[in-house]
């Protein structure tokens, strides 16, 4: 009798042996899934910085590009402006001497 009991004693200890260690793994699977998960989301945050960073670079790149456009803008208006004040200086110079001509030969 005493046999039969520490032999299903035995048997249930076994058992939960054997229950533990199942629970055991599928904790482990589960770690291990979670795990991943954490890693794919490092991956996609890491992904979004780097997206963020270089819309950030573009942007910059825009503005110095905007900023230089503009500077050449200005440039070209000043170029135009100092063209324009010789132009006017030529031509009174020449209206001078057309009139200094003119009356020379009265």
């Amino acid at each position: 009798m005493q046999q039969q009991q520490q032999m299903l004693l035995q048997q249930q200890q076994m058992l939960q042996q054997q229950k533990l260690l199942q629970q055991q793994q599928m904790l482990q699977q589960q770690k291990q899934k979670l795990l991943q998960q954490q890693q794919m989301l490092q991956q996609q945050n890491k992904l979004q910085q780097q997206q963020q960073h270089a819309a950030a670079c573009s942007s910059s790149s825009k503005q110095q590009q905007q900023e230089t456009e503009a500077a050449a803008a200005a440039d070209a208006a000043a170029a135009a402006a100092k063209a324009a004040t010789a132009t006017k200086a030529a031509a009174a110079d020449a209206a001078a001497a057309y009139a200094a001509a003119a009356r020379q030969q009265q």
